[in-house]
């Protein structure tokens, strides 16, 4: 079976804007798997996620978080990656769940 990326269309793009978005999620997913292949052992939030791929010059930065939030559960969905019923303290002082690479 062939996984397919998740794109929402909520802001009615068309033409090339909406191409040009499909692109940019495609690369973030792409993006976030590489991190997590590189580092198999990493357990981290969405947030960690995000300044791990700034740090690493993966990702624009003015990608928001919810980009990333979105690509974590297109890859979970796809298999990729596991939502852990663990969770560590986050920037506003919430629990957040840890991603990880699944182990597949």
């Amino acid at each position: 079976m062939k996984r397919k990326p998740l794109f929402f269309n909520t802001t009615d793009l068309e033409g090339k804007e909406l191409q040009e978005s499909i692109r940019s999620t495609l690369t973030q997913d792409a993006n976030i798997l590489q991190f997590f292949r590189a580092n198999p052992t990493l357990k981290l939030t969405k947030y960690e996620v995000l300044d791990n791929l700034l740090q690493a010059n993966m990702i624009h930065n003015l990608t928001p978080e919810s980009s990333i939030g979105r690509a974590l559960n297109t890859l979970m969905r796809n298999g990729y990656i596991e939502k852990l019923k663990e969770y560590r303290l986050g920037k506003y002082g919430k629990r957040n769940h840890l991603w990880k690479l699944c182990d597949n």
